[in-house]
């Protein structure tokens, strides 16, 4: 799942937020919907950021294959910045929370398909198919970010590519998703709803929904009001070096509405904080971002 760092696009409470009745749904949730994520070219250089982050914060060989020199000089310049602990320790969070998520979505199961949308230079797709062998993980993103990724564990040190990962270079913003699959039915599919007005992430996530076996689910992250918040009073470098979001949710019970407007029965809403606390990961956690379950 790609990196955001939210942009600085005027206060929190002018960012466009969810109301039921700004949703017009389409006649047919099969039509075909191109996912838009062809906009994801426009977030490099935040991706390169947030993996240098990852390098310094939570180094393993993973991590550190897919970080640049350019991305760790930024990310530790950043950090340095007078940035708050909670922040920093949210960039530490990030993927151990999403991963978490993943994981109570796979629930267990002996074999699955996991695809994640826009994955950028997130180690979240090898890190759950080193550590659950029964599940295929498919990465999916535009050509040249794949390719430099995979460049980058070739090169490597003390690392081996778990043997259920696969990358497809595709740019989602001119191709289908469903066509893509050719058959395959995800049992979980990642991504996140940054890239999308609020209108466009109803119609994004019901047509995901179509293409999940059945009982699958979606797990999705994405901006919320307060997090853009907290994170504009964090620091002023960090916040204006970002890409645009089109839609953040204005809470945890819009995120809900959401997905069950999309035909979700079940959704959960997650807090990283929240989910750092289980997982016994350093303390105060900022909330960024929320992480939602539709199943």
């Amino acid at each position: 799942m790609t990196d955001i760092i939210p942009p600085d696009n005027g206060s929190a409470d002018e960012q466009e937020v969810y109301r039921p009745d700004d949703v017009t749904l389409p006649a047919r949730s099969s039509d075909a919907f191109a996912l838009l994520l062809g906009r994801t070219q426009g977030v490099r250089g935040s991706s390169e950021i947030m993996a240098g982050a990852r390098a310094d914060l939570t180094p393993s060989p993973f991590t550190l294959a897919l970080s640049s020199l350019g991305g760790r000089i930024t990310a530790r310049t950043i950090m340095n910045m007078a940035m708050s602990k909670a922040a920093i320790h949210y960039l530490a969070a990030r993927i151990p929370s999403l991963e978490e998520i993943v994981r109570r979505a796979l629930n267990a199961r002996e074999s699955a398909l996991l695809v994640d949308l826009a994955a950028g230079f997130s180690p979240l797709g090898l890190q759950i198919a080193d550590e659950m062998p029964q599940v295929q993980v498919l990465e999916i993103d535009l050509p040249a970010v794949l390719q430099e990724k995979r460049k980058r564990l070739q090169k490597g040190r003390h690392l081996t590519i778990p043997p259920n990962i696969e990358w497809l270079e595709a740019n989602l913003g001119t191709q289908e998703f469903h066509g893509l699959l050719e058959g395959r039915r995800p049992d979980v599919i990642t991504y996140s709803a940054v890239y999308f007005t609020l209108p466009e992430q109803v119609r994004v996530a019901r047509y995901l929904r179509d293409q999940l076996q059945r009982g699958g689910a979606l797990v999705c992250m994405s901006m919320w009001v307060e997090g853009l918040r907290q994170v504009r009073e964090a620091n002023r470098f960090f916040r204006n070096q970002t890409s645009e979001t089109p839609g953040v949710w204005e809470s945890p019970e819009a995120a809900q509405q959401i997905f069950a407007s999309a035909g979700f029965a079940s959704v959960e809403v997650f807090k990283p904080s929240e989910i750092g606390e289980k997982l016994g990961l350093h303390q105060p956690i900022m909330d960024v971002e929320l992480i939602a379950l539709a199943q």
